[in-house]
């Protein structure tokens, strides 16, 4: 089943913004289409990252490997 643009419940952006809540349970999917340029792939991906890491659970790793 395919939601669409309609069918979302916010944006990313509306997301890493606290405008609209994550998922609220494990129910629940998140789909992303990423068909923006890369600078704004790398933008999004870092602000993920920065939320992500700011949480107690988010497993650490180095980038340099």
């Amino acid at each position: 089943m395919t939601a669409g643009a309609a069918g979302a419940a916010g944006t990313l952006l509306q997301v890493i913004a606290g405008a609209r809540p994550g998922r609220t349970s494990v129910g629940q999917i998140i789909v992303f289409d990423s068909t923006g340029t890369a600078l704004q792939d790398v933008a999004a991906a870092a602000a993920v990252y920065r939320r992500a890491t700011g949480q107690a659970q988010c497993p650490r790793f180095a980038f340099d490997a």
